[in-house]
């Protein structure tokens, strides 16, 4: 994991979750933190 990486903070929005899960497998395992919104209305609401 690169150093930048180690406090990368993502967010993720899709109303499928099996795209969420996906999606963050593959940035987790990056080392990227997540955050997990299911629609456009919570989403923006977060912070990345």
């Amino acid at each position: 994991m690169s150093e930048t990486n180690q406090s990368a903070r993502t967010l993720i929005v899709d109303d499928t979750l099996p795209n969420i899960q996906a999606l963050g497998t593959v940035l987790h395992e990056k080392g990227y933190r997540l955050n997990v919104a299911q629609n456009g209305e919570t989403g923006p609401g977060h912070r990345a």
